[in-house]
């Protein structure tokens, strides 16, 4: 039955040994199986510490030079910074004369005599002259400490005179009853016609009669007297020519006929034209209406608020929470009216935004945030611009500075009005406007607590729209550019953690936001610093990898950066771990940055640096701050391996690395030199790295041409009780080991029997690459007895049984093994043992049968998945324990056959 079961296979094959010169796989075939078992490298992003206090800049801002040339992170912010502020210069901005101290009389002149000489000098004037205040005892009308005078109102229910009323209403007609888009008739006089009704008539006839229909009519005059057709006479040749002929009478009657149809629409135009002027007039009529309300509810409401938080201030420092609420007083009753914002363009409107302003002003250098607060919030509400636009911004940095402050500045919706600041504002005219409320968000979204409240608020967009302002920015500095662009991709680092903020930042728009940044500002320390927080996290999501396919130029400038700034220890650790992550994800980015890019130089040029630094600082006297710095260089170099490590993963690129002496080289030292106890993650790192370069096999591979000093480093690290190492030195022996001298080193080590002893680990994995370095082995004939002698083969068979149906690849490899350590037998009893060999064939046999092997009637299993297991078991296990089923029923018994 044995015998069927393995004929119905086939024949069995030559006896030789798997990956011997007969068997040996191509390259190709060696890279597309090892594939499967080359690892990358994961590594935890790098922390960034929580400042201590919030500053514009950090402390790292780079040389002395540099320093100075920045904005500064601390200032003093008072009423006089502000332009127009009574107290800060003359209302008038005239220079005024100096005073002749010649002409100065000694005598006083008493108020009497003031009034007196006022009265004559003004006796020509006009009878609605301000009148003087008599309990004045200078004569000077009284105001107000914003400079306000106090004038009696007109009664609200007091009409205004009727002619006034009429004289404003004629002036507005004529101004709104312009037809300069109206074709005018020639003049009358010209014509000989009748003259104008208005010229006849007083001015009460010209009113009643006075719009453009009417002053249109009035200039045309209409001959009726020949027939029922409307004639326009002004039009038309005079009636006493008498040569005309019979087809001048025909031309006269057509143009008679269209004269008529202009005159219609003509009309029409202007009876159109009549309602316009109307509207108009309603329109303001009823604006004169609200000026005149707001200017009742000003003098009602607002000027005594406004007299309270005078008299108030006057108080002194016990009177801080007073003002605070008399602010909020005025602050509620200007929004109830409508009365922030910029001014109507009367002059009452005006004045009252003035007026408002300067009660604000004076009162900034009081040192309650909260009151600084809500009069930010009135300031930014009356639209101010320019330098005042400028120091509002910084007396918001200033109070936001302290985290305390953020829910004041919450509650008055500050960043709303700093929001509307970056969409309106010219970056040339105010771009310390845009620094200083970039950086009061940037504070503020460095509260985990605030950040729903900037994502309602949509932040991401407005700080996007702010980047890109800036970056179709030509006619500005970049270094005054870059100011404002710290605090704005401080914004978007802080926000990077946030699920919420990061989908947004997810996109393409923010990566062409970007990318001109990193272009005009490869020297910026603080700039790439905040970019490459960013990308640190949003390179942890595959999505967002994917989404930089198409920006691998941007990639390319990150290796730029990298190799200019070096020596920034903290940028270059984020931008290698960047990297990383994105050729973890991205064959074509790693393929662009191999071949166009010159990305593995870069990174060798980085890492050669930190080697340097790191055997220096080995060789420095050991001091307390010595621990931080070697952590610190070699989380460098670890950032930097694994980045190489993640682009090795990929043939083409691969390949490239594998050849590279230096690298190589680089490896050892660091096998060499560092203490698996004290620097764990750097030696695993770096045998990665070997192991997957161990798989490419190709012409001057540098790691084969050191494979003996590679071995003896590595052989160190099987003793360490840290299994994942342990796998990958196996993993780089089971390439290895293609060589004869590393084989023989490896035995003189007794790595063979370790190997053996690792059969029983109960691990899969550990198996598979033990099973993987014992086929090798057992090419050389005298090592095959020690692995009958140490149990190697029982081990083997109990392997199969355990793991074979559920692992057709390490089915596959044991079945190997066993291959190579059978060649040259004569009988199988004698190589396995007599049970040994009964229960091989048995578990052959058995995971042979299709029948039994994928009988999934009582199994969950999904088609896909039952399909995918065919296929490796067709590929992996099939083949091979075919033919080797055959192999040992065939030696199974040395009796020669009866004829």
């Amino acid at each position: 039955m044995s015998s069927n079961r393995a004929s119905k296979h086939g024949s069995v094959k030559d006896d030789k040994p798997f990956y011997q010169a007969g068997d040996r796989m191509t390259a190709a075939q060696i890279v597309s199986q090892a594939r499967s078992s080359l690892r990358t490298l994961k590594t935890k992003r790098p922390e960034t510490p929580l400042q201590s206090e919030r500053t514009l800049l950090g402390d790292r801002s780079g040389s002395a030079k540099t320093r100075e040339s920045r904005p500064p992170s601390v200032m003093s912010i008072s009423s006089r910074n502000f332009v127009d502020y009574p107290a800060a210069k003359p209302p008038s901005g005239k220079r005024l004369a100096p005073i002749d101290q010649q002409k100065i009389t000694k005598k006083p002149i008493s108020p009497a005599d003031s009034v007196e000489s006022r009265e004559r000098a003004s006796s020509g004037s006009s009878a609605n002259n301000r009148k003087l205040d008599k309990d004045s005892p200078s004569g000077i009308p009284r105001r107000s400490s914003f400079g306000r005078q106090y004038r009696r109102l007109d009664s609200l229910d007091e009409p205004k005179s009727e002619s006034k009323l009429e004289g404003k209403a004629s002036k507005q007609l004529q101004h709104t009853a312009s037809f300069d888009q109206v074709p005018r008739p020639p003049s009358q006089a010209r014509r000989g016609s009748l003259p104008s009704p208005a010229k006849e008539t007083g001015m009460a006839n010209r009113r009643v009669h006075s719009g453009p229909k009417e002053r249109l009519q009035s200039d045309i005059t209409i001959d009726t007297s020949k027939n029922d057709n409307l004639a326009v006479t002004n039009d038309l040749e005079p009636s006493s020519d008498k040569t005309a002929s019979s087809d001048s009478k025909g031309i006269k009657t057509k143009t008679l006929t269209k004269s008529k149809e202009n005159l219609k629409t003509t009309k029409k135009r202007v009876t159109k034209d009549k309602k316009s002027t109307i509207q108009d007039e309603n329109k303001k009529t009823k604006n004169s209406a609200t000026e005149d309300e707001d200017a009742a509810y000003w003098e009602r409401v607002i000027v005594p608020l406004l007299n309270r938080i005078d008299l108030t201030k006057l108080e002194g420092p016990t009177s801080t929470n007073q003002l605070y609420q008399s602010t909020c007083y005025l602050w509620d009753a200007l929004f109830r009216k409508n009365l922030l914002g910029r001014s109507s363009g009367e002059t009452g409107s005006s004045k009252r935004r003035s007026s408002v302003l300067h009660a604000a002003y004076r009162l900034l250098d009081q040192d309650d945030p909260k009151l600084l607060i809500k009069l930010a919030r009135i300031i930014f509400s009356m639209k101010v611009s320019g330098k005042n636009l400028g120091n509002i911004c910084k007396l918001v940095y200033l109070a936001s500075r302290n985290e305390s402050n953020d829910k004041m500045i919450i509650d008055e919706n500050i960043p709303d009005y700093l929001f509307e600041i970056w969409k309106d504002v010219d970056p040339t005219i105010n771009l310390e406007a845009l620094t200083y409320s970039a950086a009061s968000i940037k504070f503020l979204s460095g509260n985990a607590n605030l950040q729903d409240y900037l994502f309602d608020r949509n932040c991401i967009e407005a700080v996007a729209l702010a980047m890109n302002s800036l970056n179709s920015e030509s006619d500005l500095k970049s270094s005054e550019i870059s100011h404002a662009m710290i605090q704005l991709t401080g914004i978007l680092a802080n926000l990077a953690d946030n699920g919420q903020h990061r989908k947004k930042l997810m996109s393409k728009e923010i990566v062409l936001s970007v990318l001109p940044v990193v272009t005009k500002f490869t020297s910026d320390h603080d700039l790439m610093l905040n970019i490459a927080r960013i990308f640190s996290k949003l390179t942890q999501h595959s999505e967002f990898c994917h989404i930089l396919i198409d920006e691998a130029d941007l990639i390319v400038l990150f290796l730029k950066v990298m190799e200019k700034q070096v020596h920034k220890a903290d940028l270059v650790l984020r931008l290698g771990y960047i990297l990383g992550n994105i050729f973890l994800e991205s064959e074509e980015i790693s393929i662009f940055v191999t071949s166009n890019g010159n990305g593995i130089e870069y990174l060798l040029k980085v890492l050669r640096t930190y080697l340097d630094w790191d055997r220096k600082l080995a060789s420095d006297e050991d001091t307390e701050e010595k621990p931080k710095s070697v952590a610190k260089i070699e989380d460098v170099i670890l950032k930097i391996i694994r980045a190489i490590v993640n682009l090795s993963i990929y043939p083409d690129v691969g390949s490239i690395i594998a050849t590279s002496y230096e690298f190589v080289d680089y490896l050892l030292q660091l096998l060499a030199t560092k203490d698996i106890l004290k620097s764990r993650e750097i030696v695993t790192h770096a045998a990665v790295a070997i192991s997957n370069l161990s798989f490419y096999d190709v012409n001057e591979s540098a790691l084969f041409k050191k494979e003996i000093e590679l071995t003896k480093f590595l052989v160190l690290l099987l003793l360490d009780d840290d299994a994942s190492i342990m796998i990958d030195v196996v993993r780089v022996f089971g390439n290895l080991t293609r060589s004869k001298a590393v084989r023989d080193l490896l035995v003189k080590k007794k790595v063979d029997e370790m190997m053996i002893a690792l059969l029983d680990a109960g691990q899969r994995e550990t198996v598979f690459y033990a099973c993987g370095l014992l086929m090798n082995f057992m090419k050389d004939a005298d090592n095959r007895e020690k692995l009958l002698k140490e149990g190697g083969v029982k081990r083997l068979i109990d392997a199969l049984r355990d793991f074979g149906r559920d692992d057709w690849q390490l089915a596959g490899l044991i079945c190997k093994t066993l291959w190579n350590y059978s060649v040259g037998m004569e009988n199988s009893y004698s190589a396995f043992g007599e049970e040994d060999t009964d229960r091989l064939i048995d578990f052959l046999e058995e995971y042979l049968d299709e029948d039994i092997i994928f009988d999934y009637a009582d199994s969950d299993v999904s088609p896909e998945t039952q399909e995918m297991l065919k296929d490796i078991w067709n590929d992996d296990f099939c083949p091979v324990a075919t033919e080797f089923l055959q192999k040992v029923i065939k030696y199974r018994s040395d009796l020669e056959p009866l004829d």
